[in-house]
């Protein structure tokens, strides 16, 4: 897995305006027009439209974006378009007030948009022109889509895990200090691990399995599945590093089934789950839209 989620990528768009003789036929004043250029563009293979990552491990390139328009119409330098923000992941859809921008040289207005940790979803961004000099208002509407890497440990079903799962955070599984992880679960033979993140809308998963070095044989087999579909399996030896799921299988989860780790070797093997999360495009800092 990439560590990252999201690369930025400058691009050109123009959204869909209504022209000035559109404008000017229905009130007879031409309308101020509105482009974005360029726009944060995700590589989220399941979606075309824009998208950050809170979590990305190369902040702040990934975590923030700059806004910037153009505004065309009579004389804007000078002028101001307000600029307004409403997470629709939310419960409350609470229309925010990010700023506003003045219009400089040529009609452009630039603004720094970065969400907060823990307030990931799907973002609508409005620039709002006010009526001046003859000219219609504008409103310009578009989506950025905000995900974060979610640790699974907020998701960690115990009730429905093997019980007497205990974590073993920074336990190794090798000599190198990359193969022991800050948040990691020790499963032993025969057990199962069960973390459910439905209604946080994740699309992609990620973790590392490997053999403790403190278990008592040498290899420890698993599986990573969802009811219906065996995303991952494999045999681990003790120092013998760690796997973790390629891209293509990441994204093959369902957002709405439980995720379980499962180490099905030898009773006296003892299989290390490293930072299991997901990425996520609810949030957890208020409360998410009911799905």
């Amino acid at each position: 897995m990439r560590k990252t989620l999201v690369l930025l990528i400058a691009s050109v768009v123009v959204l869909g305006l209504v022209s000035p003789a559109e404008a000017a036929k229905k009130s007879g004043k031409k309308s101020f027009s509105v482009s974005l250029s360029p726009k944060p563009t995700g590589t989220q293979k399941k979606y075309n439209d824009t998208s950050l990552d809170l979590s990305s491990r190369h902040a702040p390139v990934n975590t923030r974006t700059t806004i910037r328009g153009k505004v065309r119409g009579g004389k804007v330098k000078g002028k101001k378009v307000a600029i307004y923000v409403t997470n629709m992941n939310t419960q409350a859809r609470k229309r925010t007030f990010l700023g506003s921008a003045k219009i400089g040289k040529g009609g452009y207005f630039t603004k720094r948009f970065a969400p907060s940790k823990g307030h990931a979803g799907r973002y609508k961004i409005q620039i709002v022109k006010k009526a001046g000099s003859g000219r219609r208002a504008k409103t310009k509407t578009f989506y950025i889509r905000v995900y974060e890497w979610v640790s699974l440990s907020r998701f960690y079903d115990a009730a429905a895990s093997t019980p007497g799962l205990a974590r073993a955070d920074k336990e190794p599984v090798g000599s190198r200090t990359n193969e022991r992880w800050s948040v990691s679960y020790a499963l032993p033979g025969a057990s199962t691990a069960v973390f459910n993140p439905a209604g946080y809308g994740c699309v992609r998963f990620n973790l590392k399995l490997g053999v403790s070095t403190a278990s008592r044989v040498d290899a420890a087999a698993y599986t990573v599945a969802q009811p219906g579909r065996l995303l991952m399996a494999g045999t681990k030896t003790r120092g013998g590093g760690f796997d973790e799921p390629s891209r293509a299988t990441s994204e093959r989860i369902d957002p709405n089934l439980p995720l379980t780790v499962s180490n099905v070797g030898d009773p006296g093997s003892r299989l290390i789950l490293g930072l299991p999360k997901m990425a996520c495009l609810r949030p957890y800092k208020v409360a998410p839209a009911p799905r």
